[in-house]
């Protein structure tokens, strides 16, 4: 459920709201068509796990393990929760960026999204590093890195810290 909300909620994001990348980034049109099709993908890997308990009835095996498929409502049950925890994090880390304009919340949804998918790829604990270079690497066009920066332990502090400590 985890991944199915952020690669669905990350691939709407790149998709809808791509933010603009810093312009001394050195990326070929090539490439930047590369991430509205990463998008594409996300999304319809979402839409593809919400339809399969309508065609596909019978349990999926893999390796001999029995994977029952989850009815259509808890499909959707997981994909909105998901959809809405991620959303609800990246909505946190917004709140603690001083505002600015030209920077909307769908602009740092993504570039949150993007940093998450980034960090879990890493396999680092809690993407602690990565999410923050990308956050700081996408955020710099708007914010100096030392505003970023701030924001970032705030959002650590109340999302990660707070929650253990209660």
């Amino acid at each position: 459920t985890f991944f199915l909300g952020l690669f669905f909620v990350g691939g709407l994001a790149l998709i809808f709201a791509m933010p603009a990348l810093p312009p001394d980034l050195a990326m070929p049109n090539w490439m930047r068509h590369i991430v509205d099709w990463v998008g594409v993908i996300a999304v319809a890997a979402g839409l593809a796990y919400l339809a399969l308990p309508l065609f596909w009835k019978k349990p999926l095996v893999i390796k001999g393990v029995s994977l029952p498929v989850p009815t259509f409502g808890l499909s959707f049950a997981q994909l909105l929760v998901a959809g809405l925890d991620w959303i609800a994090a990246s909505a946190v880390f917004y709140a603690l960026l001083p505002p600015v304009d030209g920077l909307t919340f769908w602009n740092v949804m993504t570039i949150f999204m993007a940093g998450n998918i980034l960090g879990v790829m890493a396999h680092v604990p809690g993407g602690i590093g990565v999410f923050e270079s990308v956050a700081t690497f996408l955020l710099a066009p708007y914010l100096d890195p030392p505003q970023i920066l701030g924001s970032l332990i705030a959002y650590r502090a109340v999302y990660y810290i707070l929650p253990f400590v209660l």
